[in-house]
């Protein structure tokens, strides 16, 4: 196989950009799927897709991303982990680099439509602060990054293990995070957006 220089898809773009290639934080290499989720996610929304979505074909995904799921310590394990050497699995000509950057939109597509039927068919009812909390659940994806690094930084010298500070962190994080921007909502030109 010749590979171009520029990639084509998820899998093309791990070869040439191994995890652990940070810019700002962010995984490159993961780049690629979360922004395909992101484009899928509107397309999905746009056309109705995920109200008839069918349970059985769900299912079906999801059994797959188990088995998936079931298979990754073999990939994990083909590629030298017990030996100290992860490295393969990371990017780079490896078949291994290639099954898990195949591996995890296969796993996301098949969990997420699992959880939209769950959702869809247990959970369909909202109250009124579950409505509002929706409203404002995409202002919340974008800035959740600011309130998450900063309450890391000022927890990480507290005194307690972590699981008490976790267990402290996160309900203070949730609630600023979405009183945030449910403000952020309310200024005029930000409405329209988030």
């Amino acid at each position: 196989m010749v590979w171009s220089k520029e990639p084509r898809s998820t899998a093309d773009f791990r070869m040439m950009v191994p995890l652990g290639n940070e810019v700002l934080g962010l995984q490159l290499g993961y780049c690629p799927l979360y922004l395909c989720m992101f484009a899928f996610g509107i397309i999905a929304h746009g056309s109705a897709w995920i109200e008839s979505l069918d349970a059985r074909r769900a299912n079906t995904w999801f059994t797959l991303a188990l088995a998936a799921i079931v298979l990754l310590p073999v990939i994990v394990l083909s590629g030298g982990a017990l030996e100290g050497n992860g490295d393969a699995i990371r990017g780079g000509f490896f078949w291994q680099a290639f099954a898990y950057a195949a591996w995890e939109p296969f796993v996301c597509v098949g969990v997420s439509m699992k959880l939209m039927c769950f959702f869809r068919e247990r959970l369909g009812r909202t109250s009124a602060l579950a409505g509002r909390l929706s409203k404002s659940s995409y202002a919340v994806y974008i800035i959740h990054p600011f309130f998450v690094v900063t309450a890391t930084f000022l927890a990480k010298d507290l005194p307690w293990p972590p699981l008490a500070a976790v267990l402290l962190v996160c309900p203070l994080v949730l609630f600023a995070t979405f009183a945030c921007a449910n403000l952020l909502r309310q200024a005029p030109i930000l409405n329209k957006v988030l």
